[in-house]
């Protein structure tokens, strides 16, 4: 009976937000320019992460003239559609008799990732407006399988269990209310996701060439995605997808590895290795120990470059994108590109031990 009332539930809020959409001034569609679309609800259950789910939808013109048709943003929206949505095509016309098929595809990727709410519910109604005619309403509705990526680090270091395998509401609640206590140990020194990536690379690629520099597969990196998440065994056939996994992780999180309130001051004091370890110190304990663990991960990669032919300037240049970021872009990228990598360079030549 739950899952009814959450069902009806569900529809009647669609129902609410199409009535709400229907408010703005629309035209009347003229009776010799008919058009019927053969489904106006789309269910996406089961969405991953960085695995598209797709759909065809039809849009028939059963009259006599040809009618111009384009997928408009609803009141105070500057988009069509929510970023995790991608509509194709957009606009387009159908002559008379004719059918268009518009496919719809959920894509969860870093960009699309932070606008999901917590509950990973995936709910939107798209406004399909026909020119000089009227709208039709579609209701997008699915979810978001949990997943480690994308997740705060002071989260992650709060949950022992495999996100899949705990009852994630309750635990990110809690998490929410320690995270404020920034004094408070965490449960874990890392998140056991980045422990189990780096731990694999550290059995089986520390002497292959051109780590980080070739990528991997698509399918590959989801197995990896399922294996952390779900703390099954990491099966792939190339380490470079685990390598790329890491790169995709890192990037993933909400607040950077070097927290943005940090980041003016790292790239200040990027090529001073004593003033850029007290300014490590004064960051978050998780924050920093991903970081510390990182690093020392790419030092022992360096130890083997004799056989996976590693350097730390090329090391430093592709972890200093990842580890530090703005919070909003920048007009200099070229500058602040070199500044992030001398700061994690001084880290890779340096040994660092508080």
């Amino acid at each position: 009976s739950s899952g009814i009332n959450a069902e009806y539930g569900w529809k009647s809020n669609a129902m609410t937000r199409c009535e709400d959409y229907r408010s703005h001034p629309i035209h009347k569609l003229s009776d010799h320019k008919p058009a019927t679309l053969n489904k106006t609800e789309l269910n996406f259950d089961g969405v991953k992460y960085m695995e598209a789910q797709e759909q065809p939808v039809t849009l028939h013109n059963t009259g006599s003239d040809m009618f111009e048709f384009e997928f408009i943003p609803k009141l105070g929206d500057r988009s069509c559609c929510l970023p995790w949505l991608q509509i194709e095509p957009k606009r387009g016309i159908v002559d008379a008799g004719k059918i268009v098929i518009i496919n719809m595809m959920v894509w969860i990727d870093n960009n699309s990732l932070h606008t999901i709410e917590s509950d990973m519910k995936l709910d939107e109604i798209l406004v399909l407006h026909l020119v000089n005619g009227k709208d039709y309403f579609i209701s997008i509705s699915g979810y978001l399988v949990p997943t480690g990526f994308g997740r705060p680090i002071v989260e992650l270091v709060r949950l022992r269990e495999p996100i899949r395998k705990q009852n994630i509401l309750v635990d990110i609640e809690q998490a929410e209310e320690e995270k404020t206590d920034l004094n408070k140990p965490p449960l874990l020194n890392i998140p056991k996701e980045l422990w189990r990536i780096m731990d694999y690379l550290l059995h089986y690629a520390l002497e292959e060439e051109d780590l980080f520099l070739t990528g991997g597969s698509n399918m590959d990196i989801g197995a990896v995605r399922d294996a952390i998440d779900t703390n099954e065994p990491i099966r792939v056939s190339s380490v470079h997808s685990v390598a790329e996994a890491l790169i995709l992780f890192l990037n993933s999180f909400s607040e950077p590895v070097i927290p943005y309130e940090h980041y003016p001051i790292c790239l200040e004091h990027c090529t001073h290795f004593t003033n850029s370890r007290r300014i490590l110190k004064s960051i978050n304990v998780a924050h920093r120990n991903v970081f510390k663990y990182v690093c020392a991960f790419l030092r022992e990669l360096l130890e083997h470059s004799e056989v996976n032919k590693s350097d730390a300037k090329t090391l430093s240049q592709i972890f200093g994108e990842v580890l530090l970021k703005p919070y909003l872009p920048e007009i200099a990228a070229k500058s602040t590109f070199k500044k992030r990598s001398l700061f994690v360079y001084q880290f890779l030549v340096n040994d660092y031990d508080e």
